[in-house]
């Protein structure tokens, strides 16, 4: 969870994020406006991926003009309400407290004070490199204080970079 966060509020930082306040009225106009920049910085929309607050999936599922299909053919009579994919993106949902514009990760992970709510990223996988380089990787034999046991300890370095000829592959929606 602490990589996520680190890795959302990396990707806030590399780019302009749009304040649009998003409501169950523009929230569909606002995304196919996210598509159509895409598209134009020639991004391909299969590889886009969306990550949203529980408050903007919700926003999603209960969008003004999107068509749903209930299928009772199979005799299940339960109606699955998930948005998992809109227009080609996978769509996945992520706790809110992730996705915040700045942390502090002196000890764990807290918002930084001055931190705004991401509400929504759109990133293609292809326009960030998030490398994990690994220093060292021990194990060390039973002793008194592991009370018998091997103890595995690591320790790595993580990264969040964006290409700068790919920035079109990256937008975010954030509060004001």
């Amino acid at each position: 969870m602490e990589m996520d966060a680190y890795l959302a509020a990396k990707l806030y930082s590399f780019v302009t994020p749009d304040t649009t306040a998003l409501t169950t009225d523009n929230i569909l106009t606002t995304w196919d406006g996210y598509l159509e920049q895409m598209t134009n910085a020639r991004v391909n929309r299969d590889r886009v991926r969306a990550y949203m607050t529980p408050g903007t999936y919700k926003l999603l599922k209960e969008a003004a003009g999107l068509t749903r299909f209930v299928d009772t053919g199979d005799g299940f009579r339960g109606v699955d309400r998930n948005v998992a994919r809109l227009d080609g993106v996978n769509i996945r949902e992520v706790p809110s407290d992730i996705m915040k514009s700045a942390f502090d990760f002196s000890e764990g992970w807290t918002a930084a004070g001055t931190a705004k709510q991401i509400n929504l990223i759109l990133v293609d996988p292809d326009a960030v490199a998030a490398p994990v380089k690994y220093e060292v990787s021990m194990m060390s034999a039973p002793t008194a204080q592991s009370k018998g046991k091997y103890l595995y300890y690591e320790r790595y370095y993580y990264g969040a970079f964006a290409l700068s000829n790919r920035l079109g592959g990256i937008i975010v929606n954030a509060a004001q």
